[in-house]
């Protein structure tokens, strides 16, 4: 079994079933996010849109959504993702703040619900407790971006950063990468 990105509740609610039924797992983590007590950027997009009361939402650039309905909400959030994911992550974190602040939603209530539902992502110890009781750890990159949008340079950055950073947090070396993302625009020849 296989998990991306290292949510805190893999090692809460899925971890002790795994080891109790002996089955394997690798963790695929987003190094930059151990012991961040933060939501993912799609979390607090999705955060923001069940928070925001009108039925009509600018996200940017004359870029409206209808959210009347649950369904219209899942739908937006689900749409904005898509297109999100493919601009650089500063661009991307700038659109979800205008959001919180257009729409006076109140980020401190977002931090503890992160906390409370266990939304945000493990912490070494845990990593180290798992990987100690059977589970397996690899890299998924530092901050989990879109590859094709960064250069050369960045790109190694982020997965040797990553592997450097998860080496010295399991004390043994690190042989699985999952890709971030994995749709064909997510790659180009250079990645």
């Amino acid at each position: 079994v296989t998990f991306d990105d290292g949510y805190k509740d893999n090692a809460i609610n899925a971890f002790p079933i795994l080891e109790k039924l002996e089955i394997p797992a690798v963790v695929f983590l987003i190094t930059g996010l151990i012991n961040k007590d933060i939501i993912s950027w799609e979390d607090r997009l999705s955060y923001a849109f069940n928070n925001i009361q009108d039925e009509m939402v600018e996200v940017s650039n004359n870029e409206y959504y209808s959210i009347k309905t649950i369904e219209q909400k899942n739908t937006a959030v689900w749409e904005i993702c898509k297109k999100l994911r493919s601009i650089k992550t500063d661009q991307k974190d700038e659109i979800i703040h205008n959001l919180f602040i257009t729409y006076n939603i109140d980020t401190n209530k977002e931090e503890e619900l992160s906390r409370r539902m266990n939304i945000s992502f493990m912490a070494k110890d845990e990593i180290q407790y798992w990987s100690n009781h059977g589970i397996d750890f690899g890299i998924h990159t530092v901050t989990h971006p879109s590859l094709p949008l960064l250069q050369e340079e960045e790109i190694n950055t982020e997965i040797s950063d990553s592997k450097k950073s998860l080496k010295n947090i399991l004390n043994k070396e690190v042989v699985s990468f999952a890709y971030p993302f994995g749709k064909y625009q997510d790659f180009n020849d250079l990645t």
